[in-house]
């Protein structure tokens, strides 16, 4: 086994046993917690994966796919726990984790990409964020992984659509709004301008990704119901 992948394994194994063992140890501690979950529950109980309602009141402030990851992860787990409501954030910071150690180990070299890794996996606030049944982690998560993956569109001169960042794009503005797909398209636009590309080129090639990215949560928006005003704080 080569150096990289020993390095990337215990990258991995070490990520796992200092995050998921303990997500369920502790209750909820803040109100951002429960408020969370609640949703989840009430999309397993109602069927609807929506807008659920809870007391007849819509109750699904953010865009849903928090709520849809943890309803999945909790219907695997036997039901909506401290333990699996935390899951989807745990998961999120594994796949950014080990996506990012293979990112930087390709660019740099073994010893950047493994003291990266472990700085990451030290930080207070990530640590934080890994363990709670919050939004946080998963669209941090979901735009680094994108961005890794438009550098690398960008480093092919921009040839065809990174479909797979545009799905991951799409998944962060199912998370919190907008800002999943703008802040990506924004991160790599710089880059490339500063790097000498045309700005039309890569004002309308981003604009395009962008917009690609916004259609689920579109489609989300557009969903009937008789109080979307529920659905505007983002």
């Amino acid at each position: 086994m080569s150096d990289k992948k020993k390095a990337f394994w215990f990258i991995a194994l070490l990520s796992v046993l200092v995050i998921v063992p303990f997500l369920g140890e502790t209750i909820f501690y803040s109100k951002g917690e429960p408020r969370e979950a609640i949703v989840a529950y009430t999309m397993l109980e109602s069927g609807n994966w929506i807008l659920p309602t809870n007391y007849g009141v819509e109750i699904a402030y953010k865009p849903p796919f928090l709520y849809w990851a943890i309803a999945v992860a909790s219907s695997v787990l036997g039901g909506v726990t401290e333990f699996s409501a935390r899951m989807p954030s745990a998961l999120a910071f594994l796949a950014m984790q080990l996506v990012f150690f293979c990112f930087v180990a390709k660019r740099k070299d073994l010893k950047t990409a493994f003291l990266t890794s472990i700085l990451l996996l030290s930080s207070f606030e990530v640590h934080r964020a890994a363990v709670a049944c919050r939004l946080d982690m998963l669209q941090v998560s979901l735009i680094v992984i994108s961005l890794c993956l438009l550098f690398r569109w960008d480093e092919k001169d921009c040839k065809g659509v990174p479909w797979l960042a545009v799905l991951l794009m799409a998944c962060a503005t199912l998370t919190k709004g907008p800002v999943g797909s703008i802040f990506p398209c924004v991160g790599i636009g710089i880059y490339q301008l500063l790097r000498g590309r045309k700005f039309g080129k890569t004002f309308f090639s981003l604009l395009g990704i962008g917009l690609l990215s916004l259609i689920p949560l579109a489609v989300w928006f557009g969903q009937p119901t008789d109080k979307a005003e529920s659905r505007l704080s983002i």
